[in-house]
């Protein structure tokens, strides 16, 4: 009597490894045959129905777990479908490369792992569940003895490429473990942007859906006040009237040089806050505001920028070139986190800190303005 195998595996490696063992157990146990999906469906049949009936003939069934999937939802419905079909009859082994432990269904079931007792272990359980046509054990040690530095090449060549992408919900399972070392997530408070931080189209964005308030913490602010913006600067007046609030913080160019070389690498950097501080008071008396009331210089060291719009925080930290050169904000990546949150409190918190420390801008002009 064969014993009929179903191999059940998910993303690449998963894959690679079944199919190692469905051309190499055949060397140990001659009276064993498998199906997987990988190779025996016809092209043009149905993957779905293919593999439902095939599920329902094995009596058998080998999960092939990696920390790619193991937490792969098709790997326990294949699982299932087998105990559902044969119930006390059919038996399941997940077969573990690099999972120290496995969650979910499947954890109900008794596995091994890819060691040389382990596949072993595998081999024993496949030859008694063959039955009557069972090989004695003693041939079936010699074979896997000889054929075994065949099987562990290739595993080790599994072992050798390099994981696929871990997805979140992965590494919150992981954290979830240790539920007494970190706190509990809150979910839809963050989004990541890879690019676009610090460009028009941001600043664009924010002026045109700030309704209460548009508070922004930068360097030379440059783009703000370009033309670009200008309808929102010049709506400004009648918005501040209405209760929005609009605060600006620059970095001041007399601040020490060490903090200004820390914020960009242009050697003239400390001339260009200079000449955007003016500029942005020329378009500010301009639209009939008081600069003072609404712009002020800080002098610290920070690692971070960002603006708030109403109850959103929009933040990107400073990346470096080498250990020194900082790179440009300009069209960086940024995160986006709801006002509340952690993040989002701390820096508000340090907005409010800069703004009460900080100078009026008047006095970064190279002349006093009345």
């Amino acid at each position: 009597m064969r014993l009929k195998i179903f191999v059940s595996w998910s993303q690449k490696r998963s894959q690679v490894l079944g199919q190692a063992l469905v051309d190499w157990i055949p060397l140990v146990l001659p009276n064993v045959n498998f199906w997987m999906s990988a190779d025996d469906i016809p092209i043009g049949t149905p993957w779905y129905s293919s593999i439902g009936t095939s599920l329902l003939q094995c009596r058998f069934g080998v999960v092939c777990v990696t920390p790619e999937n193991a937490d792969s939802a098709w790997l326990s419905f294949e699982a299932g479908v087998i105990l559902g079909a044969m119930r006390d009859t059919a038996k399941i082994c997940p077969l573990f490369l690099g999972v120290p432990e496995l969650l979910g269904p499947l954890q109900q079931f008794q596995g091994t792992d890819t060691s040389k007792a382990g596949i072993r272990k595998l081999i024993t359980t496949l030859n008694s569940a063959v039955g009557k046509g069972a090989d004695p054990i003693k041939y079936v040690d010699d074979r896997f003895d000889k054929y075994w530095p065949k099987l562990r090449l290739e595993i080790k060549k599994i072992e050798e490429t390099p994981l696929g992408a871990v997805a979140i919900p992965s590494v919150l399972k992981a954290f979830a473990r240790k539920q007494d070392e970190f706190s509990k997530p809150v979910w839809l408070t963050t989004v990541h942007f890879e690019k676009g931080f610090e460009s028009h189209a941001l600043y664009e964005a924010a002026s045109s859906i700030a309704k209460k308030r548009l508070l922004i913490f930068g360097r030379k602010n440059r783009k703000l006040f370009d033309k670009d913006h200008l309808d929102f600067l010049v709506s400004l007046p009648d918005r501040i009237k209405k209760g929005f609030e609009f605060r600006c913080l620059f970095l001041d160019p007399d601040a020490d040089p060490h903090v200004i070389s820390s914020a960009h690498q242009d050697i003239d950097f400390g001339e260009q806050l200079r000449l955007s501080i003016e500029h942005a008071w020329e378009i500010l008396s301009k639209a009939g505001l008081d600069p003072d009331a609404h712009c002020r210089t800080y002098s610290v060291q920070r690692s971070f920028r960002g603006l708030i719009l109403d109850d959103a925080v929009l933040h990107s930290h400073i990346r470096y070139q080498g250990s020194v050169k900082p790179l440009p904000f300009t069209k960086s990546s940024f995160s986006v986190d709801s006002v509340g949150s952690h993040a989002g409190k701390d820096f508000l918190d340090e907005f409010s800190c800069l703004w009460e420390t900080g100078h009026p801008i008047s006095k970064a002009l190279r002349t006093t303005r009345p």
